[in-house]
């Protein structure tokens, strides 16, 4: 694959101080961390050739280097806090494993741990995809969902009367079929070094999107988010095992 060629390195920025739910990234979650799930995921893609976690957190490190994530630094503190870019993280990560392992990727395959249901190949996709378009990055991307379309959402003006938030692109009486038809998610970025380190972006000029199923995508951010994906996943392993039954 093309990885013998190319270096790419997975990336997985995991920071200590969540707010809403407390130790969010190593929560349980069908009897796993969360963590783990970004981890195995890369691991299975055959993708990478190395995983890091970037990380302010001892205790967050501890579990990824458990389950196979490489904790050869901690991050800075200013670089963990809720307002922090997290380009600056992986940009932080990135120059780090140059100065200390002398490593170099060409591509950097970014996960966000709090979105456990990426698959393997997923990841391989975006790899092979970026690579053979030699682009800028790739991303994530799922079907808008045409209620909730950003040409019909409104905005409350101060006297309290409505009006379209794209209001351009409303009056042009666009039909469902004429619409963008995609989002970007962003669980999931590859990114070429030059993105990353020289123009300080997750995406490039030349970006191109990969479709996946939205079924893939749910992110966590409270407890029902962890409670409705235990169940999504144990409905997938119920499926899993009748297949393998029959």
């Amino acid at each position: 694959m093309e990885k013998k060629k190319y270096k790419i390195l997975g990336l997985i920025p995991a920071r200590g101080g969540s707010k809403g739910i407390k130790n969010k990234n190593i929560i349980n979650l069908a009897g796993k961390p969360l963590i783990a799930y970004a981890i195995e995921a890369l691991k299975k893609s055959k993708a990478v050739d190395k995983i890091v976690c970037t990380t302010d957190s001892e205790l967050i490190a501890k579990v990824a280097e458990r389950y196979g994530a490489e904790i050869p630094f901690l991050r800075p503190r200013e670089l963990a806090k809720d307002t922090s870019p997290v380009y600056l993280a992986l940009a932080h990560a990135i120059k780090m494993l140059e100065k200390l392992q002398n490593y170099k990727p060409d591509y950097i395959v970014m996960i966000q741990p709090t979105s456990p249901l990426v698959l393997p190949e997923q990841i391989s996709a975006a790899v092979k995809m970026v690579i053979r378009k030699k682009a800028d990055s790739v991303i994530t991307a799922i079907d808008l969902e045409h209620d909730s379309h950003p040409y019909n959402i409104r905005d409350i003006l101060p006297d309290g009367r409505i009006k379209f938030w794209m209001e351009k692109e409303h009056y042009k009486f666009p039909t469902r079929q004429s619409k963008p038809q995609f989002r970007k998610f962003g669980n999931l970025y590859v990114s070429s070094y030059n993105t990353l380190i020289r123009n300080g972006r997750l995406e490039g000029k030349k970006n191109y999107a990969l479709k996946v199923d939205k079924n893939t995508t749910h992110d966590i951010n409270t407890l029902e988010d962890i409670w409705e994906i235990e169940c999504f996943l144990k409905s997938r392993k119920t499926k899993n095992n009748a297949k393998n039954f029959k």
